[in-house]
C-alpha cells in the first residue's frame, strides 16, 4: 500500500505521526544551543611566551626563531604567524581544517616542553591555547567604586572574591577572567650604594633568596612504632625574614636589610582600564563550547543581581552583551520567516481563490518547520544566524511539494471524482515529479554541506537544514495533503465563470482557460512558431547579464552591526604609562561627549607597549556604528595612529575594512620591509574614500644597547648571558621566588631602586660577581650606544611581513576594496618583496573556489538525480537549462540593488541550482505523459504548458513573496540574510518567465 493511500484510509494514525513531530520539534527548540554563528572548531593554537624588559628584536632572536622552528615541523599545520613585540612573543598555528583540535593542541604542548630548556631561563612559562571563536567572551563588563576610596588593588581584591567566584559557578560559564587593577608583589628594591660599599653583587642576592625560601621533604623513618614524615621548612613567613636573609658572611653578616629595601606593594603597571572616566577592573565572560549563549548570560545577569545588592558601592556595567544580538537576530529571522509563510500563503488564495483549499494546503507548513528542529537537534545544530537563515529561505520552498500534491487533486476533483479518490489519483500522478524535485534540492546541499575550507564549516549547518526541511516537506506532501484533501474539501466540482473561447487547448474537465492561461498560450504558440529568435534572444540576455557580471564587487562575508566598536591610538614609541593615560582622558572625553555612545571602556597600555591606548564604546541600538565612527574621526583627526575596527564578521570576530601584506624573504631587513611598505601606504592613500591607514611596522622606539666586549669579559670568565641577565634584573627586575606567608601569595621581584635605575652611571658602576669570586663594575665590561628599533617584528611562514591595514569611509567597502587590489597588482616591487592582499582575501578566494567546486558537484548530482528519473540521458539536460537562466537574473539582481557578491550570495547561487529546476521537471514530466499517449511534440507542450502554468507561478511566486522580508532586510540583523536572499529573488524571476519560454522551444521532436 502506497504511503498516501494508508494516509487517507488511516488519518488518526497519520496524524499521530505528524503530531509527534511536532511535538518533539517543540522540545527541541527550548533546548537548542543559540548563537550568533555556528560553532566551529578551528584547529588553530596560539603560543604566547613572555619575556619582560626585551626588545622586538630579542624577542624574534632569542625566543621566536626557535619556538617557530620547532613547532613548524608538526605535520599538518597549513600557516604559520608570528609576532615579536616588547617582551612579548605570539605564535599562531593555523593547521588544515582536518586536523583535530585537541590533537594538534597536545602535539604543540609537547613540542614547546622539548625546546624549553634552550629558550632564556628569565621567560615567563609559554602559554598554549586554543583558538575558536566560540571563546570570544559572551559577555564583558566594567566595576567601578563608585566610593573612591577602595585602591587599585583593592577593588581587583574586591572583584576577584564578590564577582568572579560567585559567576564561576554558574551554569556553562566556562571562564571568568579579571584584569585591571593592581596585583601583589614583594618587591626588593636594591641600594646601588650599599651594594658597592659592600661589595655585594646582584646575582649573590638572587641566590640567597632562591636558596632560603625552600620547603624540603626529607623523606620518612619508624621510631617507636611510628613513621614520622621529615620534612625542613624554609618558606618565608614574614617580610622581616626575608629582610634578615644573611646574603654574605666574611666574619661579618652582611643581610638584605643592609644592602634592599623590602617592601609589600605591588607589580608594576603594564596597564591602566577605565570605564567612563573612572578606574575599573574588567570582567570577561566565557561560556562553555556549543552552550546556549542567552541561557549562559541570563544565568549570568541572574546571579549579579545578589551580587550588586550586597555590595552597593560597586558599579557594575555592561559592555558588550551577545546575549542581545543573538535574541534580536533569532527574533528577527522569525519575524522574516512569520512574513514569509503569510505572503506564500496570500499567492495560494490568490490562485486557489478558495480559503478551504488554502488552509489545507498551508497547514502542514508549521508541522514541516517545527519538526525540522527535532532532526536539527539530533545532528547537533543549534539555531543561530546562519541555521535561522535557511529555515527562513526554505518556508517559502517546503509547500511546493504541497502544492503541486493540492493543485493536481483538485484537478481531479473538477473532473469529478470523489475527494478521497481524486486525493489517491492525484497524489500518485505527481509522484515522480515532486520526488525528483526534492530529491534535486538535496542533491545540490550534498557538496555544500561537505564542502571544504572555513566556508564549507561554516555553512554545513545551511546545508543539513535545507535538506531536513525538503526530506519532512516531501514527507508531508505524500501524507498530509491527500489526507486533508480527501476529508476537508468540496466534492463540488468548481465550475469556471467564463466560456469556452479555445477549443485547441482545454482542461479534460471542459473548463474554460483563465485569462492567464490564455495569454500564456498565446505567448507560447508564438515562440514555438520563432523558435530560433527566442533562442536568440535568450542567448543575448544571458550573455549581457554574464558582461555585465565584471561590473560587480567582492567580499567575503556581511557583518552584522552589533551597535558597538573599538578604537586604537598609538602615541610616539616610548611614550611613559603616566603621559599616555593623560593623553587618554582627552580623547575619551571626546567619544564621551557623541549622544550615541553609551559607556565607553579605555585601556591603557599592554605588555610592553604603554603608548597603545585602545577604547571599546557602546552605542544606542538604534544608530549605526559606521555611521557614529564617521561623525568621531574628525574630532579625533589629530589622534596618531587612529584606527577603528567594527565587530560583526563571522564568529563576532573584529577586523578592519581592508588589510593589505608586504611580504619579503626570510633574509630580507624589516627596515627594508618597512620602508617600502611606507611607499605603499603611499600609494593607498590616494584611493578615495581610505582612512584609518595604518602599518604594523612603526620604527622610532629609542632604545640603549649595551655591547659586550666579548674579549675582556672572557677574560674575567663573564659570558654575554650572565651580564645581559644582570642587567635585565638590575632594570626590568626578576621574579625570584613566591612569598607565601601573610596575606595573598605573591611574588618576590629583585630589582635597582627606582631613583638610582634613573641614571645609566649608577647601573654601570653596579658589580659583577666573576667565577674567582672578583667583583667587576659593569662599564669595565660594556660599552653603551644608543639605537632604535621597530615596535614589532611579523612573519608569516618564516617571512617577515609587515600590514597595512585601513578602513573606509563615505564609499561602498566592496568597491573601494576592487580599488585596493588592483593597485596592489600594478604594483612594481623590489625583487625578493611581494605586495598582496591580506586579511579575507585569501580566505575569500579558497571560498569562492571551494564553492566553485561545490557548485559543479551539484549540478552534476542534480544531471544525475534527474537522468536516473526521467530515464534519459537528453531531457535531464533539458531541464537544466533552467540553470543559467537562474544565474542571469542573481547577477541582474546583486547589480541593480548594489550588493556585493560575497559568500551567502554564493550559496544563494548554488541553492538555486536546485530550486529552478522544479520548473522545468513539472513542465517536462507532463508533456512526457503525453508524448506517450500519441501526441506531438507541439501538441503535448501546448498542453502541457497552460495545464502545469498555476502550479509552477504557485510555486515560484510563493518562494519568490517569502523572500520579500529577507530582502527588504529589516529585522533584525537582516544585513546578513540579505544578500543571499537577494540572488535567489532575481534567479527565480528570470528562471521561472524564461523556463516557461525557452524549454518547450528546445524540447527534442
Amino acid at each position: 500500500m502506497k504511503l498516501w493511500d494508508i494516509a487517507i484510509r488511516q488519518p488518526v494514525f497519520m496524524t499521530m505521526v505528524l503530531t509527534a513531530g511536532v511535538v518533539m520539534g517543540i522540545f527541541s527548540y527550548f533546548r537548542m544551543p543559540v548563537d550568533i554563528y555556528p560553532n566551529v572548531e578551528f584547529p588553530v593554537v596560539v603560543v604566547t611566551t613572555i619575556y619582560p624588559g626585551t626588545n622586538p628584536t630579542e624577542m624574534e632572536d632569542q625566543v621566536t626563531k626557535r619556538l617557530e622552528e620547532e613547532l613548524s615541523t608538526i605535520s599538518g599545520i597549513d600557516t604559520v604567524q608570528s609576532i615579536s613585540g616588547e617582551g612579548l612573543s605570539n605564535i599562531i598555528l593555523q593547521f588544515d581544517l582536518n586536523q583535530s583540535a585537541d590533537k594538534v593542541t597536545e602535539q604543540v604542548r609537547e613540542k614547546v616542553s622539548v625546546i624549553r630548556n634552550q629558550l632564556p631561563s628569565g621567560i615567563q612559562e609559554p602559554i598554549i591555547r586554543r583558538y575558536n571563536p566560540s571563546d570570544l567572551p559572551v559577555m564583558r563588563m566594567g566595576v567601578a567604586d563608585t566610593t573612591g576610596q577602595l585602591s587599585p588593588a583593592e577593588l581587583r581584591s574586591l572583584v576577584e572574591d564578590e564577582v568572579q567566584a560567585p559567576l564561576q559557578r554558574v551554569l556553562n560559564v566556562a571562564a571568568v577572567d579579571v584584569t585591571g587593577g593592581q596585583e601583589r608583589e614583594v618587591r626588593i628594591l636594591l641600594d646601588s650604594e650599599a651594594m658597592r660599599a659592600r661589595r655585594i653583587s646582584p646575582q649573590q642576592i638572587v641566590g640567597a633568596l632562591q636558596g632560603e625560601n625552600l620547603n624540603i621533604p626529607g623523606g620518612a623513618l619508624v621510631q617507636d612504632g611510628t613513621e614520622l614524615t621529615l620534612r625542613t621548612p624554609g618558606n618565608f613567613a614574614t617580610l622581616d625574614e626575608i629582610r634578615n636573609v644573611v646574603i654574605q658572611d666574611r666574619g661579618t653578616a652582611v643581610y638584605l636589610r643592609d644592602v634592599a629595601t623590602v617592601e609589600d606593594g605591588y607589580k608594576k603597571r603594564e596597564s591602566i582600564t577605565r570605564l567612563n572616566g573612572e578606574e575599573s577592573v574588567v570582567v570577561n565572560i566565557r561560556k562553555q563550547s556549543g552552550s546556549n549563549t542567552v541561557a549562559v548570560v541570563d544565568g549570568v545577569k541572574k546571579e549579579l543581581a545578589p551580587i550588586m545588592e550586597k555590595n552597593p558601592n560597586l558599579q557594575i556595567t555592561i559592555a558588550s552583551d551577545q546575549s542581545i544580538l543573538v535574541r534580536s537576530s533569532m527574533e528577527g529571522a522569525i519575524e522574516d520567516l512569520l512574513w514569509g509563510a503569510l505572503l506564500a500563503s496570500l499567492v495560494v488564495f490568490f490562485f486557489f481563490g478558495d480559503l478551504r483549499s488554502t488552509i489545507v494546503t498551508i497547514a502542514g507548513l508549521p508541522v514541516i518547520m517545527i519538526s525540522t528542529l527535532f532532526f536539527m537537534d539530533l545532528m547537533g545544530i543549534g539555531l543561530n544566524n546562519v541555521s535561522l537563515l535557511a529555515l527562513a529561505l526554505v518556508v517559502g520552498l517546503v509547500i511546493d511539494d504541497a502544492i503541486v500534491v493540492r493543485e493536481n487533486i483538485l484537478r481531479w476533483v473538477h473532473k469529478g471524482s470523489p475527494p478521497r479518490e481524486a486525493a489517491s489519483i492525484g497524489t500518485a500522478e505527481v509522484f515522480l515529479p515532486v520526488l525528483a524535485t526534492t530529491a534535486t534540492v538535496m542533491a545540490v546541499f550534498l557538496p555544500v554541506a561537505f564542502a571544504e575550507g572555513i566556508i564549507g564549516r561554516f555553512f554545513v549547518a545551511f546545508g543539513l537544514t535545507v535538506a531536513i526541511a525538503m526530506a519532512i516537506s516531501f514527507f508531508e506532501s505524500l501524507t498530509m495533503a491527500p489526507m486533508l484533501s480527501a476529508y476537508f474539501i468540496s466534492s463540488k466540482p468548481k465550475h469556471g465563470k467564463e466560456k469556452k473561447k479555445k477549443k485547441e487547448v482545454q482542461y479534460e474537465d471542459g473548463e474554460a482557460m483563465t485569462w492567464l492561461d490564455r495569454i500564456y498560450e498565446t505567448t507560447l504558440r508564438w515562440v514555438l512558431r520563432f523558435k530560433w529568435l527566442t533562442i536568440l534572444f535568450t542567448t543575448a540576455i544571458v550573455v549581457g547579464s554574464l558582461w555585465a557580471a565584471q561590473f560587480l564587487t567582492f567580499t567575503f562575508m556581511p557583518t552584522v552591526d552589533q551597535h558597538q566598536f573599538d578604537m586604537t591610538v598609538e602615541l610616539p614609541a616610548g611614550t611613559p604609562l603616566a603621559q599616555a593615560e593623560a593623553e587618554s582622558r582627552t580623547i575619551e572625553n571626546i567619544l564621551r561627549q557623541h549622544p550615541a555612545v553609551l559607556d565607553v571602556f579605555t585601556t591603557v597600555g599592554t605588555t610592553g607597549a604603554p603608548e597603545k591606548l585602545d577604547f571599546f564604546a557602546k552605542l544606542e541600538e538604534d544608530v549605526s556604528s559606521r555611521t557614529v565612527i564617521d561623525e568621531v574621526r574628525g574630532a579625533l583627526a589629530q589622534a596618531p595612529g587612529l584606527s577603528f575596527v567594527q565587530s560583526g564578521g563571522p564568529g563576532g570576530v573584529s577586523a578592519t575594512d581592508i588589510t593589505v601584506e608586504v611580504r619579503g624573504l626570510s633574509t630580507t631587513n624589516y627596515d627594508t620591509l618597512g620602508a617600502e611598505a611606507a611607499k605603499v601606504v603611499e600609494q593607498l592613500k590616494t584611493i578615495p574614500g581610505v582612512v584609518d591607514i595604518s602599518s604594523s611596522y612603526k620604527p622610532g622606539r629609542p632604545e640603549m644597547r649595551f655591547v659586550v666586549d666579548r674579549e675582556k669579559a672572557a677574560g674575567l670568565g663573564l659570558t654575554t648571558a650572565q651580564i645581559g641577565s644582570t642587567i635585565r634584573t638590575l632594570i626590568n627586575g626578576q621574579v625570584v621566588t613566591t612569598y607565601r606567608g601573610e596575606g595573598d601569595e605573591a611574588d618576590i621581584r629583585v630589582q635597582l631602586d627606582e631613583a638610582d635605575a634613573r641614571s645609566l652611571d649608577n647601573v654601570l658602576d653596579l658589580s659583577l660577581l666573576t667565577p674567582s669570586g672578583r667583583l667587576v663594575p659593569l662599564r669595565q665590561v660594556v660599552k653603551t650606544e644608543p639605537a632604535t628599533g621597530p615596535n614589532q617584528i611579523s612573519h608569516t611562514d618564516g617571512q617577515p611581513t609587515v600590514s597595512i591595514t585601513m578602513n573606509v569611509a563615505d564609499r561602498p567597502v566592496a568597491v573601494v576594496n576592487t580599488e585596493v587590489t588592483k593597485v596592489v597588482a600594478a604594483l612594481q616591487a623590489p625583487e625578493g618583496i611581494i605586495v598582496k592582499m591580506g586579511g579575507t582575501a585569501e580566505q575569500m578566494t579558497q571560498g569562492f573556489e571551494s564553492l566553485g567546486m561545490a557548485m559543479l558537484l551539484s549540478i552534476v548530482f542534480i544531471y544525475m538525480v534527474l537522468a536516473s528519473q526521467f530515464n534519459s540521458f537528453i531531457q535531464p539536460l533539458l531541464i537544466m537549462l533552467a540553470l543559467p537562466l537562474a544565474i542571469v537574473g542573481a547577477l541582474l539582481a546583486l547589480l541593480v540593488t548594489g550588493r556585493p557578491l560575497d559568500m551567502t550570495a554564493m550559496i544563494g547561487f548554488i541553492m538555486l541550482m536546485g530550486l529552478v529546476t522544479k520548473n522545468s521537471i513539472l513542465l517536462v514530466d507532463f508533456a512526457n505523459r503525453e508524448r506517450e499517449k500519441g501526441a506531438t511534440v507541439y501538441q503535448a507542450m501546448m498542453k502541457a504548458g497552460p495545464i502545469r502554468l498555476r502550479p509552477i507561478l504557485m510555486t515560484s511566486l510563493s518562494l519568490i513573496l517569502a523572500m520579500v522580508p529577507l530582502v527588504l532586510g529589516l529585522s533584525a540583523g537582516g544585513e546578513f540574510r540579505q544578500a543571499m536572499s537577494i540572488a535567489i529573488m532575481g534567479g527565480m524571476i528570470t528562471s521561472t518567465l524564461l523556463t516557461l519560454l525557452i524549454v518547450p522551444v528546445l524540447v527534442p521532436k
